[in-house]
């Protein structure tokens, strides 16, 4: 259809449309995208009303792979093929291209909104410190015989607080995973309904009231 020189132009000219003409909102942080605006009024009983934004490119610019074109009939506010067809465009090209990338871990960024130290449910100590050893996080030791306890990151290492074991109580299981929670309340000789899935939040015995044994507690869990 052209000369080879001539597609390279057209091209270039097609980035400098987002790199620095009249679609720069439609600029990708991940990728090269190539493209062009359009914005016309449609024609209607020998007059026009209203207006069609669209935007055709194709990303990567680099290595073209995809190609969209996306029109909007009769927009909202000010029309603008890039501001709003290029939107559009802009959010299936980021979306496709995610599909299609494979990053190795040490590639991806770090969120840092997130905690980076994992939190550890309430339940024994001695179960959650072999899992904390392998990962070669740093623990404190326990300072009570109970083996049960809920346990606090203070940045620097796990610290584990003992919880109130009393025979004659209802013991608190708030904060911790089905396994150690049904285990610990069926030991004090209460019968388990359980639901959801999780960590307890709730339970319906008030943890240290007096323990009445063969009755049955429901604990929600999520």
């Amino acid at each position: 259809m052209c000369k080879d020189s001539t597609l390279i132009q057209i091209q270039d000219m097609l980035v400098g449309v987002i790199e620095k003409g009249t679609a720069k909102v439609v600029k990708s942080d991940y990728f090269p995208i190539a493209g062009k605006t359009g914005t016309a009024q449609i024609a209607s009983g020998g007059g026009y009303s209203d207006y069609y934004v669209s935007f055709c490119g194709y990303f990567p610019a680099d290595d073209p792979t995809y190609t969209c074109f996306v029109g909007i009939r009769k927009p909202r506010g000010v029309p603008s093929g890039g501001g709003q067809a290029g939107m559009v465009f802009k959010n299936i090209a980021e979306q496709t291209y995610v599909k299609r990338t494979q990053l190795a871990p040490e590639q991806a960024r770090i969120d840092s909104t997130l905690q980076k130290m994992p939190a550890i449910k309430s339940g024994s100590w001695g179960n959650s410190q072999a899992v904390l050893s392998m990962l070669n996080f740093k623990s404190s030791v326990s300072d009570s015989a109970s083996d049960w306890v809920k346990v606090k990151y203070d940045s620097v290492a796990y610290h584990p607080q003992a919880l109130a074991i009393n025979k004659n109580s209802v013991p608190s299981v708030l904060g911790m995973g089905a396994k150690d929670a049904v285990y610990l309340l069926e030991k004090s000789g209460l019968r388990v309904n359980l639901t959801g899935s999780g960590k307890v939040v709730s339970q319906s015995f008030t943890p240290e009231s007096k323990l009445i044994r063969g009755t049955t507690i429901s604990i929600t869990l999520r």
